[in-house]
C-alpha cells in the first residue's frame, strides 16, 4: 500500500479505497506494545464470520483417503467453504502415503530438466510480479529490478545451453534479492508495525517475505543449472558399442546423474526454504490479479519441491534401470491400439533393448510372428481367442487387462521360443510415436520413397506392414525396424529447448497409459506402481468400472470407433444399488481399406460380488468346439483358475468371471462401417447406502478406470437418489445436482477418473 500524502498516517489509499487506521481493532501478542509486529486477528470492525465447519461432515470424517482410498487424495476433493477437516492437519505434517497428489507431482518431476524449465522460464514471469506490485523504496526497488534482470538473463543463457553463465546469473540474482531485502528492513520497525495494523495485508509488509522467496528460488535455479551441466557433456548414448573401461574423461548418462546429486540436494533445500516462506504469503484483498499471482507462487513451489524430492528418491532406482552396476535387457512391445487388446493393442512387433550405464548397446526390432513360429508348446488360448486361433502365442498373450500379469505372460511365451530372458517389459502404442513426431518433425525414409510425420505415421505404417512390404524378403515389420533408430537419433540429438517438450510427451503418455512399464525387480516395480505407470487393475473402496475391448478379427478399425458409456446408478429406498451400463459403439469408417467390420469381445469389470440382472444387444458368435485334452494341449494355470470360477448366462450369452478382485461380464459386439451398436449390462452392486439415526451420512464413490492404450471413451454418469436423501458434497466440482434427485457428471476416459457424493437425510 502507498500513503496518500504522508507516512505513517491515519489514512491510506488502497485500490481507490480510503482506509481509516483508527477504525481497526486488533489483539497483540504483547498487550503492552500495541504496535507489536506480531499481531493477530487484524480486521475492520464488523460482525464476526460464522463458523463454516459442517459438523455432519466432520462426524463422518469425509477425507480423500476415506472416500477414494489411499491411492487418491487430491486437495480439490475437499469442500469449497474453507473446511479441511482432519485431512488438513495430516497434510501439514506429512502427506498421506501413496497419495494421489504425490503421484501427480512425481510424474511431472520425473526429470530435473522439467523443473529447470519451470524455474528458468515459467517462474521468471512470476518473479515479475515482485517488481510490479511490491512498492519498495529507493535501493530496495533497484536491487529487486536488477534481480529480475539477472533471472531473465539466466533464462536466456539456459536456452542457449550456456550453463556456466546461467549459474552465474542465478547467483547474482540471489545476491540482489538479499541486498533488496536488507534495504527493505531498513525502512524501520515503526513503519512495518504501522502497516501491519491495516486490515489488508500490505504490499510492503509482505515485500521482505517475497524477496526471501525470490532469493531461495534464484539459489535453487543456480544449483539446478549446475546439476544440468554434466548432462551436456555425455558421450554418445546410442553407439551400439560397449563402453570403454571407465576412463576419467568418459561421461556416461549414469555418471552424469551421479555428478548432479549434490547440486540437486542443495537446490531442494532452497526450494524447501522457499516453500516455508510462501506458506505465510497472503494475497487476500489485494485484488484479483495479485491474488492469482500469489496463488501461482504458493501453489507452484510445493510442486517443484515435491518433484525434485521425488527425482532424488528415484535416483537409485533410475541408475539400476539404466544399468549402472549391471547391464539390463528390456523387452519392447509395440501394441497397435487400432486393433485394441486388453493392455493397449495387438502386439505386431517386439524389440530387445540393451542398456549399459545409460548407453544403448543394442536395439533390435522384429515381427512377432517370427518367434511365434518357433513355439513348440501347444497351449490352449482363452476361449474368445479360439474364434481365430486354436493355439495361444505371445502375440495374443496380453489378454489380461492387468499389465503386470500380461507382461509376465508375454515374456514367458517369448522365452519358450528361444528368446533371451529380460529384466523388464516396456509397452507403447502408436500414440507415443505420433506425439514424438510432432516435436521431431518429419523423418525421411528414402528406402521406402516416403517421409513419416505425425499425420501419416499410422496409415503409412499400416500400408508398409500389410500391403507394400517385400514379399521375397517376407519381413513386413522391417519398416518399423528401419524407422526406430532414425526416430531415436532425432530424440537423442534434439535441441535443448525440445527436451522439455519431449519430457512433457512422456509424462502425458504415462498418464494416459499409452506407455507402460513392468520390472521383474520387486523394488523397481513397487516404484512404478506408485507412479501409476504399471497399468494394473486398481483396487477401489466402493464402486468400480473398467470397460475392456478386445478386437478379434476386426482389423485395424478401433481408431474409427467412437465409444460412449452411459452409466446410471440407482439408489433404492432400502439403500440397495442397481447399475445399468449402456455402451454405444459407432463405426465412423468408410467402405475402403482398412475399414472393415469391427468385432469386439467386450468385458466390463465391476465390483467383486456384483450380480448380473440382464444383458442385451450382444451378438452370438459360434466358436468351434475343440477337445484340448484329447489334443494334449497344456492349460494355462491362471486361465484354468478363472474358468473354474466362471458362470454362463444362457439367456444373454454372457460369461461371468471373477478375476483381479473384480466381477467381469464378457460378451460379443460387432459393428459395421457407418453403423452403431448399443449393448447394455444391468447388475446389482454388492453394497448398500446405509443412513440411520445413528449413522446420518454415507457416501457413494466410483473409480472409472481407463483401459490401457485406448483412445478414451466418453463417460456419462447419473446417480439417482431416493427423494428423502440429498447430496451435501460431490466430486468433481462440475458434477450437476438436478431437480429430479439426479446427480450427473460427464468425462472423457483419457485417464482414470474418480467420482464421489456424500449423502444425508433431508
Amino acid at each position: 500500500m502507498k500513503s496518500k500524502n504522508y507516512f505513517p498516517a491515519d489514512f491510506f489509499q488502497d485500490n481507490g479505497q480510503t482506509i481509516n487506521l483508527r477504525s481497526l481493532e486488533f489483539e497483540a501478542n504483547d498487550p503492552s506494545d500495541p504496535c507489536s509486529p506480531y499481531l493477530l486477528n487484524l480486521k475492520p470492525k464488523q460482525e464476526e464470520k460464522t463458523n463454516l465447519q459442517p459438523p455432519n461432515l466432520l462426524n463422518l470424517k469425509i477425507q480423500p483417503e476415506n472416500i477414494f482410498g489411499e491411492s487418491f487424495a487430491p486437495a480439490s476433493l475437499l469442500p469449497n467453504n474453507g473446511w479441511r477437516g482432519e485431512y488438513k492437519k495430516e497434510r501439514e505434517d506429512k502427506p498421506p502415503k501413496n497419495s494421489r497428489v504425490k503421484i501427480f507431482t512425481h510424474k511431472k518431476g520425473a526429470a530435473v530438466f522439467l523443473i529447470l524449465c519451470f524455474l528458468g522460464s515459467g517462474l521468471i514471469s512470476g518473479f515479475s510480479f515482485f517488481q510490479k506490485t511490491f512498492d519498495l523504496k529507493g535501493r530496495a526497488t533497484f536491487q529487486a529490478n536488477v534481480a529480475y534482470a539477472n533471472l531473465t538473463e539466466a533464462k536466456n543463457f539456459l536456452e542457449e545451453q550456456d550453463y556456466s553463465s546461467a549459474s552465474s546469473a542465478f547467483a547474482a540474482a540471489s545476491e540482489n534479492f538479499q541486498e533488496s531485502l536488507a534495504e527493505t528492513e531498513k525502512l524501520g520497525r515503526l513503519a512495518l508495525q504501522t502497516l501491519a495494523l491495516m486490515p489488508i495485508k500490505n504490499k510492503l509488509a509482505q515485500g521482505p517475505k517475497v524477496l526471501k522467496i525470490g532469493e531461495y528460488l534464484a539459489n535453487s535455479g543456480k544449483y539446478l543449472t549446475n546439476a544440468l551441466a554434466p548432462f551436456g557433456d555425455i558421450n554418445d548414448i546410442y553407439s551400439g558399442a560397449t563402453p570403454s573401461s571407465g576412463g576419467e574423461r568418459e561421461r556416461t548418462l549414469t555418471k552424469a546423474i551421479l555428478e548432479s546429486r549434490d547440486n540437486l540436494k542443495i537446490a531442494l533445500n532452497n526450494l524447501e526454504r522457499a516453500e516455508k516462506e510462501a506458506a505465510g504469503l497472503n494475497g487476500e484483498n489485494l485484488g484479483k490479479d495479485l491474488e492469482e499471482q500469489i496463488s501461482l507462487i504458493t501453489n507452484s513451489i510445493p510442486i517443484l519441491r515435491s518433484s525434485l524430492s521425488a527425482f532424488l528418491d528415484f535416483n537409485e532406482d533410475l541408475l539400476t534401470i539404466l544399468g549402472e552396476d549391471k547391464s539390463k535387457r528390456y523387452l519392447l512391445l509395440f501394441q497397435n491400439n487400432n486393433e485394441i487388446r486388453a493392455t493397449g493393442g495387438f502386439i505386431g512387433s517386439y524389440g530387445l533393448l540393451d542398456l549399459d550405464k545409460g548407453r544403448i548397446k543394442k536395439l533390435e526390432i522384429d515381427g512377432i510372428y517370427n518367434p511365434d513360429g518357433q513355439l513348440v508348446e501347444k497351449i490352449s488360448p482363452p476361449a474368445p481367442l479360439r474364434f481365430t486361433n486354436t493355439r495361444w502365442h505371445s502375440r495374443d498373450a496380453n489378454w489380461f487387462p492387468d499389465f503386470p500379469v500380461s507382461a509376465n505372460k508375454v515374456a514367458w511365451f517369448l522365452e519358450k521360443t528361444g528368446a533371451p530372458s529380460v529384466d523388464g517389459v516396456i509397452a507403447l502404442t502408436p500414440n507415443v510415436i505420433v506425439e514424438l513426431l510432432k516435436i521431431t518433425g518429419p523423418i525421411e525414409m528414402p528406402e521406402y520413397d516416403t517421409a513419416v510425420d505425425a499425420d501419416n505415421f499410422v496409415l503409412q505404417t499400416q500400408k508398409e506392414v500389410e500391403l507394400e512390404y517385400d514379399r521375397e524378403l517376407n519381413r513386413p515389420k522391417q519398416f518399423l525396424a528401419d524407422l526406430a533408430p532414425k526416430l531415436l537419433d532425432r530424440i537423442l540429438n534434439a535441441e535443448k529447448p525440445q527436451w522439455f517438450s519431449l519430457l512433457a510427451v512422456f509424462s502425458k503418455m504415462l498418464e494416459q497409459k499409452h506407455l507402460l512399464f513392468y520390472f521383474f525387480d520387486p523394488s523397481l516395480q513397487e516404484f512404478v506402481a506408485k507412479q501409476n505407470w504399471d497399468g494394473r487393475v486398481k483396487d477401489a473402496p466402493q464402486d468400480y468400472l473398467q470397460l475392456v475391448n478386445t478386437n478379434i478379427n476386426g482389423g485395424k478399425t478401433d481408431n474409427m470407433v467412437r465409444e460412449t458409456i452411459n452409466l446410471t446408478v440407482t439408489i433404492k429406498a432400502d439403500g440397495a444399488m442397481i447399475s445399468e451400463a449402456e455402451i454405444t459403439r459407432k463405426h465412423t469408417g468408410g467402405n475402403s481399406w482398412p475399414s472393415i467390420n469391427n468385432i469386439d469381445y467386450l468385458r466390463l469389470y465391476v465390483p467383486s460380488g456384483s450380480e448380473l440382472i440382464s444383458a442385451e444387444g450382444f451378438d452370438k458368435v459360434n466358436i468351434p468346439p475343440l477337445s484340448y485334452e484329447e489334443m494334449q494341449y497344456i492349460s494355462d494355470p491362471l486361465l484354468e483358475e478363472i474358468r473354474q470360477k466362471s458362470r454362463f448366462d444362457e439367456e444373454s450369452g454372457t460369461t461371468i468371471t471373477e478375476e483381479f478382485g473384480k466381477t467381469c461380464f464378457g460378451n460379443w459386439v460387432s459393428v459395421r462401417p457407418q453403423e452403431e451398436a448399443v449393448v447394455k449390462f444391468k447388475y446389482r452392486l454388492p453394497f448398500k447406502i446405509k443412513i440411520t439415526p445413528f449413522h446420518n451420512l454415507d457416501k457413494y464413490t466410483l473409480l472409472a478406470q481407463k483401459q490401457s492404450g485406448s483412445f478414451g471413451s466418453n463417460l456419462a454418469l447419473k446417480i439417482i437418489i431416493p427423494p428423502d436423501l440429498k447430496a451435501i458434497w460431490h466430486y468433481p466440482e462440475n458434477m450437476q445436482i438436478l431437480q429430479d434427485n439426479t446427480i450427473a457428471s460427464q468425462a472423457i476416459l483419457d485417464t482414470d477418473k474418480y467420482f464421489g457424493v456424500a449423502l444425508e437425510e433431508k
